[in-house]
C-alpha cells in the first residue's frame, strides 16, 4: 500500500487495486499510521512491509503490487538503511 499526495488530496493505493481519497496531509497521516509506513519523498508514504525491491538505476522502490515509487535523493540513505537494503 502507498499514499500519494497531489494537489492537497491524499490517495491511498491498496494492493487489490482499490483507492481511497482523503484531504489529510501526509504529516498528519504519518502521526496516525504505524511506523511501518515510511516517507520516501515529499508526496509519498509507503508500507515498508510491502517493499519487494529497489531499483538502483531509477532510484525507485517496488511494492508487492508491482508499482514503483521514486525515492527522494535526500532520504535515500535513511530509507535504504531502514529497509536494510544495500545501496
Amino acid at each position: 500500500m502507498a499514499i500519494i499526495v497531489h494537489d492537497y488530496i491524499c490517495t491511498f493505493i491498496f494492493e487489490q487495486g482499490n483507492n481511497f481519497i482523503c484531504t489529510n496531509s501526509l504529516s498528519e497521516l504519518e502521526k496516525i499510521l504505524s511506523n511501518t509506513f515510511i516517507r520516501i519523498s515529499r508526496n509519498t508514504l509507503v508500507n515498508s512491509n510491502k517493499v519487494i525491491g529497489y531499483n538502483k538505476k531509477q532510484k525507485t522502490l517496488c511494492l508487492s503490487n508491482n508499482i514503483e515509487y521514486k525515492v527522494s535523493i535526500r532520504k535515500l540513505d535513511t530509507i535504504l538503511a531502514r529497509l536494510q537494503i544495500q545501496k
